[in-house]
């Protein structure tokens, strides 16, 4: 496949995409397309999460990479989330709003076992809600030592804030108000998707727990 970067430009990383969706491809070619890609300079990468052919996505760093690949690797609805997310906001064909909406899905996938296990209809804001109202029912695997004369974060409303932005920031529902947008940003999109991978992995870590 690599003589697909022989091209030019734009169209030589459209063939490779395209080969990539629509083409079943081997291990070894998908390694050395990803090297071959690196070599090139390209801004655009091969995800080697060993998922399905999901073509080529913007280039990350290699921690922020292997960080949603361990959270991929987890395995569950979640991880599907994420993985679609990212292939919505990170890749050739975006689509923001649709990537961002994975993003919470993927949220509501880990954080509800440990919330509100019995809601098959729980949003993440009733379980946004439920971690704030019983905050005592969790835990945060972090114990902060604030400077002298300040009062110390409490770890679970941090994680609550953290899970509020997400929540908040998302565009949900229209409106007839034309200052405010009913759709998002690729920019807000690639920030929501690492974020959701963040708290995905406090949790799937245990670094944010229920209680025993």
């Amino acid at each position: 496949m690599e003589w697909c970067l022989k091209g030019s430009g734009e169209t030589a990383l459209e063939a490779v995409d395209f080969l990539l969706m629509e083409c079943d491809v081997d291990t070894i070619s998908r390694v050395m397309l990803h090297k071959a890609l690196d070599e090139a300079g390209f801004e655009w990468e091969l995800r080697l999460d060993g998922g399905a052919n999901a073509g080529l996505t913007r280039r990350v760093s290699p921690e922020l990479s292997a960080a949603v690949d361990a959270v991929i690797g987890h395995g569950g609805s979640a991880a599907e989330h994420v993985r679609n997310a990212w292939t919505l906001a990170f890749g050739r064909s975006p689509n923001a709003t649709a990537a961002y909406q994975h993003a919470v899905q993927a949220v509501e996938a880990a954080l509800k076992p440990i919330t509100i296990p019995n809601d098959s209809g729980a949003t993440l804001g009733k379980m946004i809600m439920q971690v704030r109202r019983n905050a005592s029912a969790h835990t945060v695997r972090l114990t902060p030592t604030p400077p002298q004369g300040q009062q110390p974060v409490d770890g679970v409303e941090a994680f609550g804030t953290w899970l509020a932005l997400l929540w908040q920031s998302h565009q949900r529902h229209g409106t007839d108000d034309p200052s405010k947008p009913t759709q998002h940003s690729d920019e807000e999109a690639r920030a929501a998707v690492v974020l959701a991978a963040f708290l995905i992995h406090a949790i799937q870590s245990g670094a944010f727990a229920r209680r025993a």
